[in-house]
């Protein structure tokens, strides 16, 4: 690692899940940074960071200029539609989650219409580092892909068992399989919610494709290494 490793954790992507297995693994390494934050600084939940550090937390691409670090990231993205649906149905599976009532009393559909960024190409926000606008959205999108494309790890929740072994060998340390946690209520969308999402959610579709097709070249390259250097 040149550097701490800044996880990216979007929720409801399995992000709970590889955190709990990064401590596991690396113990006293893993830095936990979730908002808020004084003064919008990530520094004043954390301070300073040890060169091996592995930061979790809800940030977004640019975490690292507080730090002085270098731009090391790593994400798991899900598929927008799973991603929202299973949201919903944790939110609504508790009280404490969900502390106004609004997300109990109002369709997923009319979420998604309040503006709520978190219902609203989030992903993009997320990996871009820009909050979106109705006008610069596709630049947020290209941003995002670039950012992506350098990313030290990208993987998505269905491939993350595929792509462990890849974390394991940039962080220098073994990561056991993460085990599902904090799984959301089952719950069932109309379709007026689906459409709504689906309509919302247009960028963090595409960029949940373009991972899944980065990850996927990287565990292509990474047997063929292995290959490489077990017969020749």
């Amino acid at each position: 690692m040149a550097g701490p490793l800044f996880f990216l954790h979007i929720p409801k992507t399995a992000g709970t899940s590889l955190r709990l297995s990064l401590e596991r693994a690396c113990r006293d390494r893993v830095v936990h940074c979730y908002p808020p934050f004084e003064g919008g600084d990530p520094m004043s939940k954390t301070g300073q960071l040890q060169d091996n550090a592995i930061v979790c937390g809800h940030l977004s691409w640019g975490t690292h200029i507080f730090y002085g670090a270098q731009p090391n990231y790593a994400a798991i993205l899900r598929e927008p539609l799973e991603r929202l649906t299973s949201w919903y149905g944790y939110k609504r599976a508790s009280p404490e989650r969900d502390h106004t009532g609004e997300i109990a009393e109002n369709s997923l559909a009319d979420l998604v219409a309040t503006g709520n960024p978190e219902l609203n190409n989030h992903m993009t926000q997320i990996i871009s580092g820009i909050n979106l606008t109705p006008s610069n959205g596709p630049s947020a999108f290209a941003l995002a892909c670039e950012n992506l494309k350098n990313f030290a790890w990208v993987s998505t929740n269905h491939r993350l068992h595929k792509d462990i072994q890849a974390l394991s060998d940039y962080v220098g340390v073994r990561i056991p399989r993460a085990r599902r946690v904090n799984v959301g209520k089952p719950v069932t969308i109309s379709d007026a919610d689906k459409r709504a999402v689906i309509a919302a959610n247009q960028l963090d579709s595409a960029l949940f494709a373009y991972a899944e097709s980065i990850a996927a070249m990287r565990s292509e390259s990474a047997r063929s290494r292995s290959w490489f250097r077990k017969y020749i």
